[in-house]
C-alpha cells in the first residue's frame, strides 16, 4: 500500500488537530528562543507564561478530542486515521511537561520579573526625591513591600528560591535578583540598578536607573555589570 493511498485513508481532521498539536509546541519555542528581549519589553508582548498557559490549556483538551475522532476513524473502519489519533493523543499529553522547558522561558520570564520591580522601583524614587531604596540585596527591595503586589516577582523560574509569604520579610533566598543600593534615578540609563544572580546560558537580564532592561550575553557580563554599578554617577 503507497503513501497516497495511506493519507486518504485519514481523515484531513486528524492531520489538522495533529499538525495543532505540534504548533502548540513549537509557537512557544520560538516565541521565547526568537524574542528580541528590548523590542518585546517597549511594544508590551504578552508575557511567556501567556504563551505557554494558552498551549497547555488547548493540548489539555487534545487528549479528548483525539479519542473521539478515533473512534469515529474506527467506527469508519478508518485504521490508519485511528493509528494518527493514537500517536497525536501521545504527542498531546507528552507535550506539556516539554513546554514550561522551552529555551528562553526562563530568560523571558526574568526580564518581565525585572521590569515590574522597575516599575516598583521608579515609583519608590518618585516619592523619595528620586532616590532608590539606600540598602542593597533583598533589605532594600523589602522597602517595595507597598507597591509590589506579587513577590513572585523577585523569583527567577531557574532558580531553586522561594517566594516569601504575604506580608513576611524578604530574605535573600527569596530574591534571584542583585539589588545595588544608594543609587538615584537616572535618565541617561547608564548605571545597572539589578541583574541576574544566575547565568541563562552565558545570557542575563539588567535593569537601569532609567527603568528600561536589556539582556547581555558571553561568559563575563555579570563582571560587567558589578563594575559599572560600582562606578560613581556623573
Amino acid at each position: 500500500m503507497g503513501i497516497n493511498s495511506v493519507m486518504k485513508k485519514i481523515s484531513v481532521y486528524t492531520w489538522i488537530l495533529l499538525a495543532a498539536c505540534i504548533l502548540s509546541l513549537l509557537i512557544p519555542i520560538i516565541y521565547c528562543k526568537q524574542i528580541s528581549m528590548d523590542y518585546a519589553l517597549k511594544n508590551d508582548w504578552p508575557a511567556p507564561d501567556y504563551i505557554v498557559g494558552w498551549s497547555m490549556c488547548f493540548l489539555f483538551f487534545a487528549p479528548f478530542i483525539c479519542f473521539a475522532l478515533m473512534l469515529v476513524e474506527v467506527y469508519r473502519k478508518k485504521y490508519h486515521g485511528a493509528k494518527v489519533c493514537i500517536l497525536s493523543c501521545g504527542v498531546s499529553i507528552v507535550l506539556p511537561v516539554l513546554l514550561p522547558c522551552c529555551p528562553g522561558h526562563s530568560r523571558v520570564a526574568c526580564a518581565q520579573n525585572l521590569k515590574a520591580i522597575g516599575l516598583a522601583l521608579m515609583q519608590y524614587s518618585a516619592d523619595n526625591n528620586e532616590y532608590f531604596p539606600p540598602e542593597s540585596g533583598a533589605v532594600g527591595l523589602q522597602r517595595l513591600s507597598r507597591y509590589i503586589d506579587d513577590e513572585k516577582v523577585f523569583i527567577c523560574p531557574d532558580s531553586e528560591d522561594v517566594p516569601v509569604e504575604k506580608g513576611g520579610v524578604l530574605g535573600e533566598k527569596n530574591v534571584s535578583y542583585v539589588y545595588v543600593g544608594g543609587l538615584r534615578y537616572n535618565a541617561s540609563g547608564e548605571v545597572p540598578l539589578m541583574y541576574e544572580k544566575l547565568n541563562h546560558q552565558n545570557f542575563g537580564n539588567v535593569l537601569f536607573t532609567d527603568g528600561h532592561v536589556a539582556g547581555y550575553s558571553g561568559s563575563n557580563w555579570k563582571d560587567r555589570m558589578r563594575e559599572e554599578s560600582n562606578k560613581p554617577v556623573k
